[in-house]
């Protein structure tokens, strides 16, 4: 069966593939982009970096022009309109890193082998979200280098600070760029000038040109975001901007500078109306040792710690993160900002759960096992431990600004006599003890524990005693969680090989598995079928992931996260040819292992969807620090990746829906990720069947969000 004979006899599957690829990568990499330009636009941000083709290790100006690579932010707020000179700083580059792109050659095999050894030795590949936002946001106060534009030249030009040397933009020769040379040096091709205005360096490849000598030139590449190439529309790029400054010149809209603490606030808010709404029991949704640890529902993580029932409560909890969002929000940006809440969610309610495992050990007190908890308190207090930490004072005392207490700081290279250079200062401030004490004098009712946790957690993440890569991005941290609670609690799942035919795939198991309660649906041919689809979607994501060590760091979220998807495909694999020729409508296990897979494959792709913005933004930066191939290269391997995470969601969907309904939250919460890809799914040569009814979200009577 040929695809031009499915697109036109079996289209059924093509409006809901489409709806969630708009969905998982269209949306988020358009909120994306839109997020960076807020970020560009007001700030002036370029980037330069090195030009491909004049990387000539025969070249002495290619290094000074080294000197030149970074980001380039104004000091100003406010867009320049070219009437004065713009100031640009950045303090981020890699010096080694530009040595090494200078030296190489653009011969074949030598190419080559810089690329494999600075990959495969040096472990950088393309940087991750975390940590292009933190070079992003660290360029306000250093500086080692001015732009500034030349009226009398006609050109934007260099200085740098150290060395004061002035290196002015020119032309690119017509074989490397296609632009005719002018005979002016200092004069901008006309293609470039056009939309300069005095306002922002040219985009595109120019030639560098020593202004004391004219006869030394290198060339560097300048991308800048905002009146640069773009891959959105022009309409759309301008009413974004328009928009975007009439909000900033607007204080009664200052709620939409900061959009992941408005949307915290307003999810908070609405299942808050909800709850009330449907007179929601708090025992169905809330925290409890009983429930979380020993039966399995680990989703009240996110629900509790979302839920609120008492109007004090949740004014009292919104109004502290619009504080906390108001300063925190800015300094990390609004995405990264969004997955470290995230995080923090399943974090403080791990270390809460063992400090009441604790308590119920040495107190025997086994009431603790059913006590509940909701709120985003414990989120909220480790927010409070960041902000105290960055002040050199916390006064925690409502209305006693007197009452206060310094924030101390440890050198731990001196405390521990280390001898290395980098510094690792740990802060301390007892202001976010005494707020809990004070909270818990007013409140007798709030969760101790609770905010306890938060603490701890405010002050391991601000002592970056933990992984970031790890544990403050969700594509890693929720999908490792679930891993380890199925390997050790559940252990459902297995890394070692079973005899019974754990570990094989055959096309004799068909009619077997076919005659199943859960696939009684299924033609033999069309399960043939299917168990090879399965076949060829786990040996692609095992390439997949091969691959990604090579383009990625190895210990980066990118490459995790798809380690981790695929770790789920096999097992869950494996686990439902296990049960061949079994009832498996009833299988919680086999259930439990294909949501897990479900939630990866989610968070994978729109975790990529995310950083892809933030690649082709900042492409001539990351070219100037980070071990790099070829943009084409990783589009296409994106496409790749993007193809099989895709590919596995959608068989998986199918699934799970054939093993019967999994009710609890994920259906509310991933419902119509598994109704789109079951109707997405095509088996070839044969029409789909109707997909079962249990699959809607919001819809049919309401059931506890229990029942993993």
């Amino acid at each position: 069966m040929t695809i031009c004979h499915l697109l036109r006899h079996n289209r059924t599957w093509l409006s809901p593939c489409i709806k969630l690829i708009g969905a998982l990568l269209v949306i988020p990499s358009t909120i994306a982009f839109l997020h960076l330009q807020t970020i560009f636009q007001p700030a002036n941000i370029c980037f330069v970096g090195p030009s491909p083709t004049s990387l000539q290790s025969d070249d002495p100006f290619v290094f000074e022009a080294s000197k030149l690579y970074g980001i380039y932010r104004s000091p100003s707020s406010s867009r320049n309109n070219g009437s004065t000179p713009l100031n640009f700083s950045s303090d981020t580059i890699d010096r080694s890193r530009v040595s090494f792109i200078a030296k190489q050659r653009l011969d074949g095999r030598q190419r080559i082998w810089n690329t494999f050894t600075n990959i495969i030795l040096q472990r950088q590949g393309y940087p991750t979200l975390l940590s292009l936002q933190d070079d992003l946001m660290s360029t306000h106060s250093f500086t080692n280098a001015i732009l500034f534009f030349d009226g009398i030249r006609g050109s934007w030009c260099f200085q740098d600070v150290k060395s004061n040397m002035k290196f002015c933009i020119g032309s690119e020769s017509t074989g490397t760029s296609g632009v005719k040379e002018n005979k002016n040096p200092y004069v901008l091709p006309r293609r470039l000038s056009e939309n300069v205005k005095g306002a922002f360096p040219p985009s595109g490849p120019s030639n560098l040109i020593q202004s004391d000598n004219n006869s030394n030139q290198g060339s560097i590449y300048i991308s800048c975001p905002v009146d640069g190439p773009s891959y959105l529309p022009e309409v759309v790029q301008n009413f974004w901007n328009g928009q975007m400054q009439k909000i900033r010149d607007n204080p009664n809209l200052e709620f939409l500078q900061i959009p992941t603490t408005s949307i915290l606030i307003l999810v908070n808010v609405l299942l808050a109306i909800i709850y009330f709404n449907n007179r929601t029991d708090p025992s169905l949704i809330c925290k409890e040792y009983q429930k979380i640890v020993h039966e399995n529902e680990l989703w009240r993580s996110f629900t509790g710690a979302t839920a609120h029932f008492e109007p004090l409560h949740i004014g009292f909890n919104m109004m502290s993160l619009y504080a906390l969002g108001s300063e925190l929000e800015p300094l990390y940006g609004s995405i990264p900002f969004l997955f470290y809440n995230i995080c923090l969610i399943p974090l403080t309610t791990i270390v809460m759960m063992v400090m009441v495992w604790m308590q119920i050990r040495y107190t025997g007190d086994e009431r603790l096992r059913n006590t509940k908890t909701v709120g985003y308190s414990a989120v909220l207090f480790a927010w409070m431990v960041v902000t105290s930490l960055e002040r050199e004072s916390t006064c925690p005392v409502p209305f006693m600004t007197n009452v206060c207490f310094k924030t101390y700081q440890f050198n731990m290279n001196d405390i521990l006599k280390s001898a290395t250079n980098s510094k690792w200062i740990l802060k301390f401030n007892f202001g976010p003890l005494i707020q809990l004490l004070i909270a818990q004098v007013i409140m007798p009712r709030v969760s101790f524990l609770g905010h306890l946790a938060g603490i701890v957690c405010g002050f391991v993440l601000h002592w970056n005693l933990l992984p970031r890569e790890v544990f403050y991005m969700p594509q890693v941290l929720i999908p490792a969680i679930l891993m380890f609670h199925l390997w050790y609690v559940r252990r459902i799942i297995s890394f070692q090989s079973r005899p019974d035919g754990y570990n094989r795939i055959d096309n004799d198991d068909a009619l077997a598995i076919g005659t199943s309660a859960g696939m009684s649906r299924r033609k033999p041919d069309q399960t043939r079928i299917m168990i090879r689809q399965m076949r060829w979607i786990q040996r692609g994501m095992v390439v997949t992931t091969i691959m990604s060590i090579l383009l990625f760091n190895s210990v980066g979220s990118v490459f995790l996260s798809q380690l981790l998807a695929t770790a789920f495909m096999i097992f869950s694999s494996r686990w439902y040819f296990a049960e061949r020729g079994q009832d498996t409508s009833n299988n919680s296990s086999s259930c439990a292992l294909w949501k897990a897979t479900i939630i990866s494959l989610v968070l994978v792709i729109l975790a990529d969807a995310i950083q892809i913005p933030y690649w082709i933004s900042m492409s001539a930066y990351i070219s100037a620090k980070w071990s790099i191939c070829n943009v084409f290269n990783l589009g296409a391997f994106l496409l790749l990746r993007f193809a099989m995470n895709f590919a596995a969601l959608v068989v998986a969907s199918c699934i799970i829906t054939e093993i019967g309904p999994c009710r609890g939250a994920f259906e509310y919460v991933f419902g119509w990720v598994v109704k789109y890809g079951n109707m997405a799914h095509v088996v070839v040569g044969q029409q789909r069947t109707s997909n079962t009814a249990g699959f809607s979200a919001f819809q049919g009577q309401g059931v506890a969000l229990g029942h993993a």
